[in-house]
């Protein structure tokens, strides 16, 4: 599941041009044999078809005779009747929609793997003190400010009776005492360098610590380093999925089931084996406020 996160992230950038319009079928999975199209019409076709006990063995064509490539295209457009897009792009022009819809998603119990502090964790007036002393338009103000509130309110219900597992990797106290610890806005689609000052990071710490102590179904996992540098994760057991690539600030969704629980399942056990109980962790803040 690692290796297919990674090659996953190594698509996105593709996936975002248009030039790649990835689909799944949602007919049940053959168990004799694995048939693969890339296809580019009336142009090429990568085409392979071989007995899934095949392993290493498998062979794959390379095609451009025109007869055989037609054979392939409406052979595609049939798979296509049952198939589903795999992944949904949202660049940064349609961030607003792509809010929108996170909001409205279906609530259930969730798994984020994050590079910082989530935003929904934040009390409003620390963003509110960081806000003040940044150097943004008052719309790209009031923007954030909704996000956050509009998170806020979806992270107070979902602890009512979900559980929010949140897998981060904190900058290190160097960061944090010159003020390079920055917010982790690109899970918003929002591209703007804004940084913490080492009181408002105390801040944050502390109302997480609060969650930690008052919430049973919060929790908090520390890694030292995340193992998808680059690509944040929120999923959820009901089937969703959403994939932050940073350095695009695009995100990418789907609900395709089979790549969803293998996911979850992914996340699942990096928490478990990198679980700590709630008073290391709440010790391991304070340690690190205390350095920096």
């Amino acid at each position: 599941r690692p290796e297919m996160l990674s090659a996953l992230s190594g698509w996105l950038p593709l996936y975002i041009t248009g030039l790649i319009e990835p689909y799944s079928v949602s007919q049940s999975r053959a168990e004799r044999f694995c048939h693969t199209i890339f296809l580019r019409p009336a142009a090429a076709a990568i085409h392979g078809f071989y007995p899934r006990s095949a392993a290493n063995h498998q062979w794959y064509e390379y095609i451009t005779d025109p007869y055989r490539l037609g054979l392939l295209q409406e052979e595609y457009e049939e798979l296509k009747k049952t198939a589903q897009p795999f992944l949904k792009a949202w660049p940064p022009a349609k961030a607003a929609q792509f809010r929108e819809m996170e909001i409205r998603r279906k609530e259930g119990n969730e798994i984020r793997l994050l590079n910082g502090l989530s935003l929904s964790t934040m009390p409003e007036n620390v963003l509110q003190d960081i806000l003040h002393r940044q150097k943004m338009g008052k719309e790209q103000k009031d923007l954030v400010m909704q996000i956050h509130q509009e998170h806020r309110k979806r992270l107070n219900k979902e602890l009512q009776n979900k559980s929010v597992t949140e897998i981060i990797c904190l900058p290190n106290a160097e960061e944090i005492k010159t003020g390079r610890a920055s917010l982790n806005l690109k899970t918003e689609l929002i591209n703007e360098g804004i940084f913490y000052t080492p009181e408002t990071f105390a801040a944050h710490i502390t109302a997480v610590c609060n969650l930690i102590r008052e919430e049973a179904n919060y929790h908090l996992v520390l890694l030292p380093e995340l193992p998808f540098p680059g690509l944040q994760i929120s999923v959820t057991d009901k089937h969703s999925i959403t994939l932050i690539a940073d350095r695009l600030c695009t995100a990418f969704t789907t609900s395709n089931e089979l790549l969803t629980l293998a996911v979850w399942e992914y996340c699942q056990t990096l928490a478990e084996q990198n679980a700590a109980d709630r008073a290391s962790v709440m010790e391991t803040l304070s340690d690190l406020m205390q350095t920096s």
